[in-house]
């Protein structure tokens, strides 16, 4: 394969990557409500992250990310009924905005509590700026004994998540309990080529929950940093803190290989489809989700930015 250059356009879909690039997307002005990519009619070599740090990702025949694994959890997506499913068994009915990142998570359920059938609800809420990049996380925890509320929040400068928080209050048997945990992170000048974000962000930051987090590793979560991480600080309450550092090793093609860091390192494995001149041939039908879901996707030749109201790409 041919070398790109960064004078050429480059895009990806899907990867969590955690989305794809936003120079085309960052120049047509779009608003949050509008689509960030149009891969339509070019000429595309496909990248599915499929392992990395112990987590493993599976895909469907349109390339659409539908499970998620690791030793301790397993969730998986339908599509089709918009069901997210924890342990195989414990459903989530999820909605996504326009460009496919989630933006909505709720689940009403039965369980027992000391041999008591209770009822439980769960809902989680997510924003984002308009440029793609998550803003903010609320969730809410309910049962007749006991709730919890969390709120997290992103913070982003010059197209890089420098700093989050995450603040949670718990209630039961009328006492209250509350803390917060921060987290900071330090970039270098090299360009994240497909806002990919780390596994040590997913891993440490402020949107963990069952493995939600790692579908920020698959474009499902937002548009990633603009550059690559080299430092990453984590502060709780009460509890030792974490400093690490980070060194990345891309693909000449400027996808990540390889994350090292003071606490370990992790390998980006990944599948490759070749996708011809047409991007729909792997995008399936315009009621498919957006690129977003997809496996990460380098475009090697891109018409100029026109801006899609309907296509058979976007639907």
């Amino acid at each position: 394969m041919k070398i790109l250059s960064i004078h050429k356009t480059i895009k990806f879909a899907g990867i969590c990557l955690s989305t794809a690039l936003m120079l085309v997307g960052a120049s047509c002005g779009s608003d949050e409500e509008e689509k960030l990519l149009d891969l339509n009619t070019i000429e595309t070599v496909g990248k599915q992250l499929y392992s990395i740090g112990g987590t493993y990702f599976s895909y469907d025949s349109e390339g659409r990310c539908t499970r998620v694994s690791d030793s301790y959890n397993t969730a998986s997506i339908d599509w089709l009924n918009h069901v997210l499913r924890i342990y195989d068994d414990r459903e989530y009915h999820f909605k996504t905005n326009v460009n496919g990142f989630f933006t909505e998570f709720e689940s009403e359920y039965e369980d027992y509590d000391d041999g008591e059938h209770i009822k439980i609800r769960e809902k989680m809420q997510f924003s984002y700026d308009k440029q793609g990049h998550l803003t903010k996380i609320a969730y809410a925890y309910t049962d007749p004994y006991f709730k919890q509320t969390s709120n997290s929040t992103f913070i982003w400068k010059n197209g890089n998540l420098v700093k989050s928080t995450h603040e949670v209050a718990e209630k039961e048997d009328g006492y209250s309990y509350n803390y917060k945990t921060e987290s900071e992170t330090s970039y270098g000048t090299e360009l994240n080529l497909f806002n990919q974000y780390t596994y040590t962000q997913t891993e440490y930051d402020s949107f963990s929950f069952y493995l939600i987090d790692k579908f920020a590793l698959v474009g499902l979560l937002g548009v990633g940093p603009a550059n690559f991480p080299t430092n990453f600080q984590f502060k709780e309450s009460n509890a030792p803190n974490w400093d690490i550092d980070i060194n990345i090793t891309a693909h000449e093609l400027g996808f990540i290989k390889r994350e090292s860091t003071t606490r370990g390192s992790y390998y980006y494995n990944y599948n490759t489809i070749e996708a011809g001149k047409n991007a729909a041939a792997i995008v399936g039908t315009s009621k498919a989700p957006t690129a977003r879901h997809r496996g990460l996707m380098i475009c090697r030749h891109q018409k100029k930015c026109n801006h899609p109201k309907k296509s058979a790409y976007f639907g």
